[in-house]
């Protein structure tokens, strides 16, 4: 097969020979059938469709001459180039160690932030020829705020200068001086770069120098004072003392603190301009303090660790805050807990009291806690303004007496052994009582709504520890007692009133069989405080009757058929109403005495309840008046004339004088014997 093809390309490359000399109109009658009989193979199946052969032009072979002839010239003259422009350094390789022209940038390489630094940018001309139109250009890093330059740059910006030229061996200096501001433990580059073209060249090089300044510190000191232990529920202070130890002001310093999840922002001096956790301390002057005070409380559990970040910050020439220092302060939570509960009148809700009566008082403590509590004091503080307790009269005899000073009453560990230590797990309870003036007469006239507050306060110190008593939770309760106003009331029957007027009906004494009516006449006083929902009420007994006749010059006096119920209602009642007769009532009943009731007392009603609501003292008033008779010891004409006697007269049929349909004769209620 190989052999076959190598003839078939010896006849056509004969073919391509002798076509070329044919005049055109010939080649193309030969080409097709030449080109069959060259390359017809009748044992290959795979043909080639030679019609469509395109042969080359004449000149295709000069023009890849010419190709390569340019090509050669190109690359010839990049070499050259390089050998005249670069000092035959390519060829030369590494000779060249050191380049004639540099540039050395002099200045401190560790700096504090918000220093003011300077810097010598140096170019040095160590070649053999001089060099002209040179041009240094300086690139600041962030943070660095330039003050001033030596000479002149001739940009607004301070960072072309334009230099002159710089004979060989010679040096060209330009001063540069300003303020850098970082984070600590941050570089910032300064890079130099100076252009330049050596006089027996005219092309342009360049040079470069970059300048690394570490920032290790801080123009700016901070202190953080926050305590090392606290408890929960403490008002916690943290002070932060800040101190600009360079020699210009600073504009303005930015101070962040990150809380625990624990603490609460209260409040700040100087308050804060954003959030509560921000604050901008503006124009602090070369070598002054300055400080920021913040107070929060902790809602921790003993045991926790909490950690508070401190981050201080100085503003940079782009406006942006770069971070001068960051401090940890970590704070362990105790929690010396003591359960305290404290009663007045054996509750600690607020009380009410009447004159003469003894208060009573009592304190337990329990130390719940894991930490011994040292040297304990229980106060109790009295706001008694009209003198209510006798505190002279104090009583407590679990100990010595307390120490009262001011109507401050004090107990310590020498009133009661057991204060100088607490252990965890000691409880106590003590109690004492104090009686309250007997009279109203000690007061002011007239005294209204007289209360006593008495807030007790038990406090303790820790041993051991770096918080100070003023910083631990002073337990603390205030119960209020009010003096509950005094009601008098006042009830009893007539059948003459203090004129001798008759008000009464039928015999007296009452006789039986005979109907006789009383006036029943209910007064009442007010003292101390204003009263609401006051009710006066009696129930009549089954063998008396309401006689409709009745008047209330106040309130509202109203009787119940069905529950034979008397009641005199006010919905208030001013403090000392009553001391005048102007609260009064009266109405009448009738009595039904039997044979039976012969030699007897009748009562005319039962006991005449008062009930009210103090509404100063918040509390519920009552007073209770006594059963009525017709006995009526009250009636300066008729006392002594109740029993009831025999009938002296009577109608023919034998029934009582004045007898009615409406007349109850059942004496079935309750009698007294004369």
């Amino acid at each position: 097969m190989n052999n076959k093809s190598g003839e078939k390309s010896e006849k056509k490359r004969k073919f391509v020979e002798s076509a070329q000399d044919q005049d055109e109109e010939e080649m193309k009658k030969n080409t097709q059938s030449a080109l069959s009989a060259i390359y017809h193979d009748e044992d290959d199946e795979d043909q080639v469709d030679m019609t469509k052969f395109e042969t080359r032009s004449k000149y295709h072979y000069l023009k890849v001459g010419v190709f390569i002839f340019l090509g050669i010239a190109v690359i010839a003259t990049v070499f050259l180039g390089i050998y005249t422009f670069r000092g035959n350094s390519f060829f030369r390789g590494a000779s060249a160690d050191k380049k004639a022209t540099d540039i050395e940038i002099i200045g401190p390489k560790s700096v504090a932030s918000g220093d003011e630094v300077s810097f010598d940018i140096v170019v040095h001309n160590r070649d053999t020829v001089a060099i002209s139109k040179g041009q240094l250009e300086m690139r600041y890093p962030t943070g660095f705020r330039l003050a001033r330059t030596s000479p002149q740059g001739t940009n607004a910006e301070q960072t072309i200068w334009q230099v002159p030229d710089i004979q060989a061996g010679a040096a060209y200096k330009v001063t540069i001086a300003g303020q850098i501001l970082g984070e600590v433990h941050t570089a910032k580059d300064f890079r130099a770069t100076f252009h330049y073209q050596p006089s027996n060249f005219s092309s342009t090089f360049e040079v470069t120098q970059t300048h690394t300044v570490n920032i290790d510190s801080s123009i700016i000191e901070a202190e953080v004072k926050i305590p090392q232990q606290a408890i929960p529920e403490q008002e916690l202070p943290l002070e932060i003392k800040i101190k600009n130890t360079s020699d210009k002001p600073i504009d303005q310093i930015k101070v962040e603190i990150k809380y625990p999840a624990e603490f609460t922002f209260v409040s700040s001096k100087p308050d804060s301009e954003t959030k509560n956790d921000t604050w901008i301390l503006k124009n602090v002057a070369a070598k002054e303090d300055t400080a920021l005070a913040v107070k929060g409380k902790l809602k921790a559990k003993a045991s926790d660790e909490l950690t508070f970040t401190t981050t201080l910050s100085i503003q940079n020439p782009e406006g942006n805050f770069t971070i001068q220092q960051e401090k940890e302060n970590k704070i362990k939570v105790i929690n010396p807990k003591v359960d305290v509960s404290f009663k007045v009148n054996g509750t600690s809700d607020d009380s009410a009291f009447s004159l003469g009566d003894d208060i009573a008082f009592e304190l337990s403590y329990s130390n719940t806690s894991d930490v011994t509590l040292h040297n304990a004091v229980l106060e109790m503080t009295i706001a008694d303004d009209f003198e209510a307790y006798d505190l002279k009269s104090l009583d407590f005899k679990e100990g010595k007496t307390p120490q009262i000073d001011n109507n401050i009453i004090r107990w310590t560990n020498e009133q009661i052994k057991n204060f100088t230590e607490i252990k965890p797990g000691d409880k106590s309870t003590i109690k004492w009582t104090i009686p309250t003036a007997k009279e109203a007469s000690v007061f002011p006239d007239p005294p209204t709504e007289i209360a006593v507050q008495n807030k007790m306060s038990f406090r303790f110190e820790l041993e051991g520890t770096d918080i100070k008593k003023e910083g631990l939770p002073d337990v603390s309760d205030t119960i209020t007692t009010r003096l509950k106003s005094a009601t008098k009331l006042t009830a009893f029957a007539r059948y003459y009133d203090d004129n001798r007027t008759k008000v009464g009906a039928g015999p007296l004494p009452p006789e039986a069989n005979q109907e006789t009516s009383f006036r029943v006449y209910w007064q009442f006083e007010n003292t101390y405080n204003d009263l609401k929902d006051l009710t006066v009420t009696t129930k009549l007994p089954d063998d008396v009757t309401w006689d409709e006749k009745f008047k209330a010059q106040q309130g509202n006096l109203t009787y119940s058929i069905e529950n034979r119920t008397v009641t005199w209602y006010f919905d208030k009642v001013k403090a000392y109403a009553g001391a005048d007769e102007s609260f009064q009532a009266y109405f009448d009943v009738t009595i039904h005495p039997t044979q039976d009731d012969m030699g007897k007392v009748m009562i005319i009603n039962n006991e005449t309840q008062l009930a009210a609501t103090d509404a100063f003292a918040q509390t519920k008033l009552s007073n209770t008046a006594a059963l009525l008779t017709s006995d009526i010891q009250t009636d300066p004409i008729g006392k002594g004339e109740g029993a009831v006697v025999a009938e002296t007269s009577a109608d023919p049929s034998g029934g009582a004088k004045n007898s009615n349909s409406n007349s109850n004769t059942n004496s079935s209620n309750k009698n007294i014997n004369k």
